[in-house]
């Protein structure tokens, strides 16, 4: 059996050009530094490095999340420590002004003091955070929460829903 030139360059035309073509193939795989550098190399690792991929943009998100949670619950526990101060320090004024001793000029300072620990309270239970939500205020996170009246009381306008944030999986 002959084979004529043509099908010799023929065949060494198909051989170079394949050769050419898997040299370029490893170029990219050594380039990127991945195996499979399209889909269409090896179907079922690319399937497993798609869910690979996404498991770790879960992972970063929930890490992301137990961060923002984390920052949320020192701020709030920042306030609570706050308004717990505040409330001792009415306390002690209270027991201060219940004394017999006192003037109507010293029992005038003390409710001073009271009226500003008042509004201290009230600006601490309207407190914000970073993203300008109130932080007692429930669902309801958009407007203040405690509201003062023209007598002085207050009402609680916020809802009962606590915010909840996912953590982990």
């Amino acid at each position: 059996m002959r084979i004529s030139t043509v099908t010799m360059f023929e065949q060494s035309t198909a051989s170079l050009n394949r050769q050419q073509s898997d040299f370029l193939k490893v170029s990219q795989q050594i380039a990127s530094g991945r195996r499979v550098v399209n889909p269409s190399d090896d179907p079922q690792a690319a399937s497993r490095a798609v869910g690979v991929d996404q498991s770790k943009a879960i992972t970063e998100q929930y890490a992301d999340a137990r961060i923002s949670a984390r920052n949320s619950l020192s701020q709030t526990e920042s306030i609570l420590n706050s308004i717990s101060d505040a409330v001792i320090s009415a306390k002690t004024l209270l027991v201060q002004a219940s004394s017999d001793t006192l003037s109507d000029v010293d029992r005038e300072s003390i409710a001073s003091e009271l009226k500003g620990i008042y509004e201290t309270l009230i600006g601490q239970a309207n407190a914000t955070d970073g993203n300008g939500r109130y932080i007692f205020g429930g669902y309801k996170d958009n407007a203040p929460p405690f509201v003062k009246s023209a007598d002085g009381s207050v009402e609680y306008v916020g809802d009962s829903n606590g915010r909840e944030q996912r953590v982990d999986a």
